[in-house]
């Protein structure tokens, strides 16, 4: 069993399309034979309560599944909630608003963690060639996946992008994090404790050379359309506010 976890609101257009990429790309039958869902559904994103209609979407991909609906939204707790909650030795992790743009092979992505200090391995928002970028700097193809260099595991290792990470390394984080505070920020080898496990461990990005990206965002179109925007600046937000119109 691997356990996926995500966090999502009360968007189910966007969970729908979510989940439907990844069953097309990545997962197949796998999602309703030996996967199980761990989802929190913040109440933000509408006027009204769709959480149901969210967990009768999870039902149609997920035999089994879990669903937290807190009283209030928070991106912090809800990370440390779900990843808390995994028991699986490698859980993949996915945000709601993420699609999938075409097939890759899960059974491949899984193998890469034969590398026993392997703990993060996310598909890919850019392109490659015979190197990939990730923000402002190039991971190196080593034969499976493309390797964040050890100097930058710090500062681009770990991201809330959608990633195969090994189950004890996020319930780790989960413990020690603080879950008022940004997670993503917190991991990225800012934390008293969470950082010399950084150090010692790989991340890498899941596409094969030469390849378009592999997912694309699809919440920030959304977020535009309907007016929400991150309370906190761009890096250290909390959870999502509405405009006043």
């Amino acid at each position: 069993m691997i356990d996926v976890t995500m966090t999502a609101t009360w968007r189910p257009e966007l969970v729908y399309r979510t989940l439907q990429s990844f069953y097309d790309n990545l997962f197949g039958d796998r999602m309703k034979n030996s996967m199980r869902l761990i989802v929190n559904i913040d109440p933000a994103g509408n006027k009204q309560d769709l959480s149901d209609e969210i967990c009768y979407i999870a039902r149609d991909f997920f035999k089994d599944f879990v669903a937290f609906c807190p009283n209030s939204p928070h991106f912090g707790e809800a990370v440390v909630r779900i990843w808390g909650k995994t028991d699986s030795e490698l859980v993949f992790h996915l945000e709601e608003d993420w699609e999938m743009l075409y097939p890759m092979n899960f059974e491949d992505m899984m193998s890469c963690f034969i590398q026993e200090k392997l703990v993060h391995l996310r598909l890919s928002i850019f392109r490659s060639t015979h190197n990939c970028k990730n923000w402002k700097y190039f991971y190196e193809w080593n034969g499976m996946f493309f390797q964040c260099p050890d100097e930058y595991r710090g500062t681009v290792g770990w991201c809330g992008h959608p990633s195969l990470n090994r189950g004890d390394f996020l319930r780790f984080c989960a413990e020690n994090m603080d879950p008022s505070v940004n997670p993503e920020k917190q991991i990225k080898g800012r934390h008293p404790k969470i950082g010399p496990v950084i150090e010692d461990s790989m991340f890498g990005s899941f596409i094969l050379p030469n390849s378009p990206a592999n997912v694309t965002d699809i919440g920030r179109e959304w977020r535009t359309k309907h007016g929400y925007h991150k309370v906190g600046n761009q890096e250290w937000f909390t959870n999502w506010e509405k405009r006043e119109e």
